[in-house]
């Protein structure tokens, strides 16, 4: 799959994994700006309890997704049963 990444897309993946996950403040937002990318670990948490401060956190997690320009299909090789191992 690797291959059909994009050389940038490859290093902004890499760039994810290096990110430290953001410490929250006491009211549950986060000191990093909207224009940084989310931290993979961050990427998979729990959006929480619906409020604003969550909202703001998923919309930051779906921008820094878009930013990857990930392929349409990236899996459209690998059998179907392969991929049913990994769900």
């Amino acid at each position: 799959m690797h291959v059909k990444l994009l050389p940038a897309t490859q290093h902004a993946l890499d760039a994810l994994l290096d990110l430290a996950p953001t410490p929250e403040t006491e009211d549950g937002t986060t000191d990093r700006a909207d224009a940084e990318p989310v931290p993979f670990n961050d990427l998979k948490a729990d959006p929480g309890r619906v409020g604003v401060a969550s909202g703001l956190k998923e919309v930051a997690k779906l921008r820094t997704l878009t930013a990857l320009q990930l392929p349409e299909d990236p899996f459209a090789t690998v059998s179907p049963k392969v991929l049913a191992m990994y769900r």
